[in-house]
């Protein structure tokens, strides 16, 4: 599990996501950034979407891999989570020093009507800093009603040594002052959780059946909290 904010991660055995990609590269808005290196731009969900109950209809979208509601906060580094100070109301698909050079592109399209629209935000063959043309493919999938959001990973870093499989990478989600969150992974500290092709990781609001008071769930395996990714 993890965490005491809003949102948990599947654990264990249960409830994982399946892998599926959605390709927008022909049919996605391209996002337009304010730089191919440490940009930005705010596009719009198009639906209403929760998060750590507070209603967006924006989203702020960053080179560096990660997604964030409200203010911007531009950084090339990452962090743990949760972090005060640095970015926060966010969520890191794969929070590196990225940039959107030569065949990079990051696209968006909404799908479906209402109540069952979803986001996809789609990040192609984005590269490294300074470090070659091996490239990563990711994608952030938002959904409407459920409030929930999977990451999911078409193609990661195999060629640059320490930083290969988000070995140097943030992702997770954390809330709005940077006091609570959930974090899949940061700097290797979860070797379990290390990033993959075909890997679908879901973060979704649970509503608890009873009441457990502040009571935390841990994962009575030893299973790191969120896997339950695919593959």
């Amino acid at each position: 599990s993890g965490g005491t904010g809003t949102f948990d991660i599947p654990c264990g055995g249960g409830g994982g996501p399946t892998y599926s990609w959605i390709d927008i590269t022909t049919s996605g808005t391209t996002v337009s950034f304010t730089s191919t290196d440490d940009g930005y731009a705010t596009i719009p969900i198009g639906f209403n979407f929760s998060y750590y109950n507070a209603t967006q209809t924006n989203i702020n979208v960053y080179t560096n891999g990660y997604l964030n509601f409200g203010s911007i906060y531009n950084t090339l580094s990452n962090y743990t989570i949760p972090t005060a100070g640095g970015p926060e109301n966010y969520i890191a698909l794969a929070m590196d020093d990225l940039h959107t050079v030569a065949a990079g592109r990051v696209k968006y399209q909404v799908f479906g009507t209402s109540p069952n629209r979803y986001l996809v935000i789609s990040y192609d063959n984005i590269r490294w800093y300074n470090m070659g043309d091996d490239s990563l493919s990711l994608q952030a999938i938002l959904y409407e009603t459920s409030n929930d959001i999977v990451v999911q990973y078409k193609k990661t870093f195999t060629n640059h040594g320490s930083r290969d499989n988000g070995m140097q990478a943030t992702v997770g989600i954390e809330n709005a002052t940077g006091t609570d969150g959930l974090e899949y992974v940061f700097d290797s500290n979860k070797p379990g959780n290390l990033l993959s092709a075909g890997r679908a990781i879901k973060f979704y609001q649970w509503v608890p059946t009873h009441n457990v008071g502040t009571q935390a769930f841990v994962d009575p395996s030893g299973i790191y909290a969120g896997y339950t990714a695919n593959p």
